[in-house]
């Protein structure tokens, strides 16, 4: 399908991006999760359904929340029963958005590595797409600097006029997940937020302006057909019969699996719909690598994708993997067990960068940063009186002296069959400590779940959310 928009295309559409005419409007069939760049919508319309223990026949799954919703309202239950059964589906969104290991695909980092692109708008409530606009546009940003249409927060304007954004904005048109439900999850939800998004749309504001003023690309939008037409006549404040009735009817005649894979764009000049029937992560492939190619001093995805993961594993709360270079195999072996489960884990050869002061960046991460302190033994680290990993250990040991006496921080991990558990070159004070040995560095699974509980104490305490870190690429 890419082979058929033509250069002439691409070059209009880059063109008007490249002076901030156009704002993405990213829908369920762009939001992509994972290594594997998987839809997200339903792999999480699975999940609800199995744990509401909605039967569905194997070749036919859920794809959307919607078709979870239908299920879940069948049979001869009272109002208020069925009221609770949605509120359990948006318990389990918010749960498994919160709580397991969800984050970025590369079509959202692609997408937002699109730096022409100052206010990215989604029809989706996941906190996925602002996660890859942080990384791949770093800026300082306040804490509300992701808004979304509420019922409960009142309306929050663009912080400027679009062309002036200090940053790169994302808006929530339908709302976005929180503990308290405030966001569509299904069809009758989208309604009353496109009636709320259509009573601020209609006085001046930023966001009404910018709307008005520029063209639109719709990316895998995947609303119902008069969803889709009620959502383009509120945004752009136009009537439907002001619409090319022809092109607009293309989309309506798109099956619910087809309507994910469209590309739609509104031009502003001609108020017109222009149907592209290419798959969206296609589509967004080939606009990133074009945009790259004009703009060559940009990461490539690869590079985009080391750096979203070196950041995740730097946060507050990582586990810092202290070992010597003999044993180099055997700690990349234990930080990929730790991060394929999901921890945050900070690792020497995926966080200094050519021309840093490694000594000063491995002294904040110790001193400062991290949660935990795994300190790697070997009979090779026993026979050393000086190195940089014992630094490491000492200053471990220094900022061990400020935690309570049954705080968890340093714990030796003896990755070999030799003795003592703990040797005598050692920091001060960690012989007393209670250490483990786990020869060629094999963790079982109670260890992992250990440190990741310990890990989230100490988010927890520091006042902090976790964030689930990407795989590594």
């Amino acid at each position: 399908m890419i082979a058929e928009l033509d250069d002439a295309f691409w070059d209009q559409l880059l063109t008007r991006i490249e002076i901030q005419k156009v704002i993405p409007v990213v829908g369920p069939g762009a939001i992509t999760f994972g290594s594997a760049d998987n839809l997200l919508h339903p792999w999480l319309a699975e999940l609800v359904a199995a744990k509401c223990h909605l039967q569905f026949p194997v070749i036919d799954l859920p794809k959307t929340l919607q078709q979870v919703v239908d299920e879940q309202r069948r049979g001869g239950a009272t109002y208020e029963e069925k009221r609770d059964r949605l509120g359990l589906v948006h318990r389990y969104v918010f749960n498994f958005l919160t709580g397991s290991g969800v984050h970025p695909g590369v079509t959202l980092y692609r997408l937002a590595s699109i730096k022409d692109f100052q206010l990215f708008l989604t029809t989706s409530f996941d906190p996925l797409l602002a996660r890859a606009v942080e990384v791949a546009q770093p800026a300082a940003r306040p804490s509300d600097w992701v808004r979304a249409i509420s019922f409960r927060d009142g309306f929050r304007d663009l912080p400027s006029t679009f062309g002036e954004l200090p940053f790169a904005c994302v808006y929530h048109l339908l709302g976005k997940i929180r503990k308290a439900p405030d966001c569509a999850l299904w069809d009758d939800e989208t309604l009353a937020f496109l009636r709320e998004l259509d009573q601020h749309l209609r006085g001046p504001g930023n966001l009404s302006a910018a709307l008005h003023d520029s063209h639109l690309l719709f990316l895998g939008l995947s609303l119902d057909n008069w969803l889709m037409r009620f959502l383009i006549q509120v945004v752009k404040g136009k009537h439907l019969s002001e619409l090319d009735r022809d092109q607009l009817y293309l989309s309506e005649n798109q099956g619910t699996d087809e309507r994910d894979h469209v590309v739609v764009f509104f031009s502003r000049l001609t108020h017109q719909l222009c149907i592209i029937p290419t798959p969206p992560r296609e589509f967004i492939a080939e606009l990133a690598r074009r945009w790259r190619d004009r703009n060559p001093q940009n990461p490539d995805d690869i590079a985009l994708m080391k750096h979203a993961h070196r950041l995740a594993h730097r946060a507050p709360g990582c586990i810092f993997i202290s070992y010597a270079s003999p044993d180099l195999l055997i700690a990349e072996y234990i930080v990929k067990q730790l991060q394929d489960k999901g921890l945050l884990v900070w690792f020497d050869k995926q966080q200094l960068l050519p021309g840093q002061d490694w000594e000063a960046e491995f002294t904040e991460a110790v001193e400062q940063t991290c949660g935990v302190f795994l300190s790697l033994i070997s009979d090779t680290s026993a026979q050393r009186l000086t190195a940089y990993n014992i630094l490491e250990r000492n200053l471990a040991s220094k900022r061990r002296d400020r935690f309570a006496d049954n705080e968890v921080f340093y714990i030796p991990l003896r990755i070999d069959e030799g003795e003592p558990l703990v040797p005598a070159n050692e920091a001060r004070g960690i012989k007393k400590i209670q250490s483990v040995r786990k020869s060629g560095g094999h963790l079982d699974d109670d260890f992992i779940e250990y440190l990741r509980q310990l890990q989230l104490k100490y988010i927890k305490r520091c006042g902090l959310t976790f964030t689930p870190p990407p795989p590594a690429p």
